[in-house]
């Protein structure tokens, strides 16, 4: 759980308002990529900061949290935030498909991504088990 605060954060702090502002941009197309580029742009920089920020400290921040016993997943937290970062950036694109009204792309990522699970989940416990 230690991951998902940052995300977390943003995403319930953040994302309404930009759905809200990107919704009322929604018939004005120039309008709206210039302000969703420059809202993908911040928030991009800011996430890509705070996953880098916990890949680099996760030995500190598992030691200052769950103590010297628990040190063996600093390398997990690593793996995990550099996941949140595409995490983020699914989010991001998810309000965007909700703001066109086109929830369909929602099921059909979650489907691909569920099928890409099962197929490289062996593959994945390979990778943390060699960590």
């Amino acid at each position: 759980k230690l991951q998902d605060m940052p995300i977390g954060i943003l995403q319930a702090a953040i994302l309404g308002p930009v759905y809200s502002a990107l919704s009322k941009l929604q018939g004005k197309p120039s309008e709206f990529a210039k302000t969703h580029e420059g809202v993908n742009r911040v928030f991009t920089v800011a996430v890509g900061a705070i996953c880098t920020l916990i890949f680099i400290y996760a030995d500190a921040l598992i030691y200052l949290l769950y103590g010297d016993k628990w040190l063996a997943a600093a390398h997990y937290l690593q793996f995990l935030s550099a996941a949140s970062f595409f995490y983020f950036q699914e989010i991001f694109n998810r309000v965007l498909f909700k703001v066109y009204d086109r929830t369909e792309y929602i099921l059909k990522l979650e489907l691909l991504k569920k099928l890409f699970q099962k197929i490289h989940r062996p593959f994945l416990i390979l990778i943390l088990w060699m960590l």
